[in-house]
């Protein structure tokens, strides 16, 4: 999977990337965006990768932000895959917080 950002009128692709995830949470005050599945990254709004951690053993599901530019991270269990049915709480500077 890649980021594609389109005009929304004509479709026309403006920028792509190939960082991706399964879920995907842009934070247009702190100018990121946050895509997590097999790992977590963070980009900047050009979809350049700031930073990336892999603390996920199987896939991260889904990203929520908090108003203080960090994230709650899903993480699902796979019964032959490995991974955890949890919550990670990652800083804006890319720290495991909880």
């Amino acid at each position: 999977m890649r980021i594609l950002y389109t005009d929304s009128k004509t479709g026309k692709i403006i920028k792509q990337s190939k960082a991706a995830g399964f879920d995907i949470a842009i934070d247009p005050n702190a100018g990121s965006i946050w895509l997590v599945g097999g790992d977590i990254k963070k980009c900047d709004m050009n979809l350049k990768v700031i930073w990336k951690i892999s603390p996920i053993q199987w896939c991260a599901s889904s990203v929520d932000l908090n108003s203080d530019g960090s994230a709650w991270v899903a993480e699902r269990e796979h019964i032959q895959s490995g991974g955890q049915n949890r919550l990670l709480k990652i800083s804006p500077e890319c720290a495991i917080l909880q």
